[in-house]
């Protein structure tokens, strides 16, 4: 839909001291999954758990959260519990690979 189509809905609306309900509904300006277009993160340091609600707000089609994220060369950040290598689905267009690793090291052993 054109931008100038969305403009010749607009109202006016003047508040004085009284309180106000005002429902505004949105709608999609542009389908970039219907124009092939995919959107992703590879950087989330998000739980499975967390990103099931995430991916859905963000419209995100596919991410990789940061299940393995070492941060010493003697320890580590890891989720308490990492999924198997496995997609999983959140919607039919929207899913989570479990498997991914951030090294960023800030200090060494000893």
């Amino acid at each position: 839909m054109p931008l100038d189509a969305v403009a010749d809905n607009r109202q006016r609306l003047t508040v004085f001291d009284d309180e106000v309900r005002l429902e505004v509904r949105l709608r999609r300006l542009a389908d970039p999954v219907a124009a092939g277009w995919y959107s992703g993160d590879a950087h989330l340091h998000r739980t499975i758990d967390d990103l099931r609600t995430v991916v859905l707000a963000e419209d995100l089609n596919v991410t990789f959260p940061l299940t393995y994220w070492v941060t010493t060369s003697a320890s580590d950040k890891n989720q308490a519990a990492i999924p198997p290598p496995e997609p999983i689905a959140v919607a039919a267009t929207h899913l989570i690979w479990p498997r991914n690793t951030e090294y960023e090291i800030f200090a060494g052993a000893g």
